[in-house]
């Protein structure tokens, strides 16, 4: 527990239970949560992308070193801190009083809070328009789907299937960010198709009254991709994404503070301010079908 100057008002960390807190429904930012988090020291975050020198190194024999390469960082990206808050507000008879299961009534309610902050989270994260709060609206990050690059995306009226996964994950390939640890963040229309991928080519081996699609892993030419199901993207697209590439600047990370009793009530809230940045815009490929 953290404690400011005035001892009357309490601030505890509570990023630990945000990472832990319902992971089944929030993959993608408890994923983030677990691998990508790092401090940010501004409401704007900014960052280069770094290429590889293409040069080919070819020297002739006995040359003096007079030629040194660099990582190109001539282009990159930004984005804003944004600020999430939820409140808590109990009396002290509803305290008081005992309800099943419920042992005590305003860390229940903080507990649906934290959930209600993570899902506002993930939404933001897929979704969000970058506002910088000089047009008097509250700063808002910038999402994953802002950050794909127009030549990444595949907009066809064609419904998903293999090929067009292959071919996502080749472009990472060609990219130089593929791997056998990929994630594809769909909705629940594409992860449809994904999960009955191999519905006809499977073999059940010593089971005789369990069926179903067992696709919970997809091993792609050009790299291994795990699929999840994200409430909040948009209807008839996914997202095949390197995590590796991906990262959540803290500025303040979770905390609850304790406000001031000013009645019979105790009254607190929670509040988180971070951002997203994308270290290369080629770890993200996009799939959406268009309406016909």
């Amino acid at each position: 527990m953290i404690l400011s100057n005035d001892k009357n008002i309490k601030q505890l960390d509570l990023s630990k239970e945000l990472v832990l807190l319902d992971n089944v429904e929030m993959p993608f930012t408890s994923l983030l949560l677990q691998n990508g988090r790092e401090k940010a020291t501004s409401t704007i975050v900014n960052w280069d992308y770094e290429n590889l020198d293409s040069s080919k190194g070819l020297v002739k024999e006995g040359v003096d070193v007079e030629v040194f390469q660099n990582s190109n960082r001539t282009t990159g990206d930004s984005n804003v801190c944004q600020i999430l808050q939820k409140a808590v507000s109990t009396s002290l008879t509803t305290q008081a009083i005992s309800q099943e299961h419920i042992n005590d009534e305003f860390t229940h309610q903080l507990t649906l809070r934290m959930a209600e902050l993570k899902r506002d989270l993930e939404y933001f994260l897929i979704n969000g328009q970058k506002d910088d709060g000089t047009t008097g609206n509250a700063r808002q990050m910038a999402g994953l789907l802002q950050f794909v690059k127009a030549e990444n995306k595949t907009e066809v009226t064609t419904a998903l299937d293999l090929k067009k996964l292959q071919n996502m994950a080749k472009t990472m390939k060609q990219a130089g960010t593929a791997s056998q640890n990929l994630v594809l963040l769909c909705d629940y229309n594409t992860f449809d198709i994904v999960a009955d991928l191999f519905q006809d080519k499977t073999t059940y081996i010593g089971v005789e009254n369990e069926f179903g699609s067992p696709v919970q892993l997809l091993n792609l030419t050009y790299g291994r991709v795990t699929p999840y199901v994200i409430p909040d993207m948009p209807k008839d697209t996914c997202l095949m994404v390197n995590m590796d590439y991906l990262r959540i600047p803290e500025l303040r990370p979770l905390a609850y503070y304790d406000l001031a009793m000013t009645g019979s009530s105790k009254k607190g809230f929670i509040e988180i301010e971070n951002s997203l940045k994308v270290l290369n815009p080629n770890a993200i490929v996009q799939y959406s079908k268009k309406v016909a």
